[in-house]
């Protein structure tokens, strides 16, 4: 939906991406976490840039999950 907030200006925004987050439960008290992003930023932003982002991302979203699990 890249119409759904109105432009900004000086923001970058990614055209395109897509990602998907898969947790498998192996044992009672754990969890296989696996993500695939793909990032197609648009403009005239180098690839080496997106691919180097692309892995931070993922890291602090399971991070983020994982505070909110230990809470409950």
């Amino acid at each position: 939906m890249p119409a759904y907030i109105p432009p900004v200006d000086n923001i970058i925004r990614i055209p395109r991406s897509k990602s998907i987050m898969t947790l498998t439960q192996i044992s009672e008290s754990k969890l296989k976490a696996s993500c695939i992003i793909n990032v197609d930023p648009g403009g005239s932003i180098p690839a080496w840039v997106s691919n180097t982002f692309g892995t931070q991302a993922p890291y602090e979203t399971f991070k983020n999950l994982i505070k909110i699990i230990e809470v409950k």
